[in-house]
């Protein structure tokens, strides 16, 4: 149920970039920018997002300069806000993620990891099925 909830928040960023590219406003992509930030420093999976949150922001030519910008100021201001807070721990932080997940590597294999790589995207849940939709959208513009 957790990672239910985890998906609305790239959800809710792709609705920004969306509402943000079709409006032409600065403050919904600069929204949208520190959503999905937010959402990728709560759960890293969810930078999966990233290539179809740029596609509904890169998609109108005329616009993708702005939007691109506004959504990366809005990324950087909620990351350097983030590492602002967490700036005294930031060692123990990595530590407990980065080095734990290394030396993990080493630890004989409990699960069969082809079975965790083919059912990573739930198909259950609309982010699965937007990524399908943002690679075919991402292949249609690019045939065009």
């Amino acid at each position: 149920m957790e990672i239910q909830r985890l998906a609305a928040i790239p959800l809710f960023a792709f609705w920004l970039a969306w509402e943000a590219q079709a409006r032409r406003s600065l403050a919904l992509a600069t929204a949208a920018g520190s959503v999905l930030a937010f959402a990728v420093a709560t759960k890293p999976n969810t930078a999966l997002a990233l290539p179809p949150f740029l596609v509904l922001l890169l998609w109108d030519r005329a616009w993708r300069r702005r939007g691109l910008v506004s959504a990366v100021a809005g990324a950087a201001l909620v990351s350097g806000t983030l590492l602002l807070a967490y700036r005294d721990v930031l060692s123990e932080l990595w530590a407990s993620v980065v080095t734990y997940h290394r030396v993990a590597r080493n630890t004989p294999d409990v699960i069969d990891k082809t079975h965790e790589l083919v059912t990573f995207l739930n198909w259950r849940t609309p982010f699965a099925w937007l990524v399908v939709a943002g690679g075919a959208w991402l292949l249609l513009g690019a045939v065009e």
